[in-house]
């Protein structure tokens, strides 16, 4: 599902215009990312919980035959909440 048909959707089922659904999306976005910069976690309740994990260098190989190390970074993780999985 793209950010465009979320908006739409939820804009059709609350009857708010797009505009507005799309500053509030935005917003969540926004204050999701400043959770794991301050505690490396976000808390969805309902949803499930994100978790900022740092990837370890990997090695790898090219078709060419030449290999490499992969820089390390960061990733986010999902735990589901129970109530999503019950739901699913």
């Amino acid at each position: 599902m793209t950010k465009k048909e979320m908006v739409r959707k939820i804009g059709q089922r609350l009857n708010l215009s797009q505009d507005l659904i799309n500053r509030v999306y935005d917003e969540a976005v926004k204050v999701i990312v400043e959770e794991l910069k301050n505690r490396d976690r976000a808390i969805l309740p309902g949803i499930g919980s994100l978790v900022l994990t740092k990837t370890t260098p990997r090695k790898f190989v090219l078709p060419d035959g030449t290999t490499g190390r992969s820089k390390p970074r960061k990733t986010v993780r999902i735990n589901p909440s129970s109530k999503l999985i019950e739901k699913l």
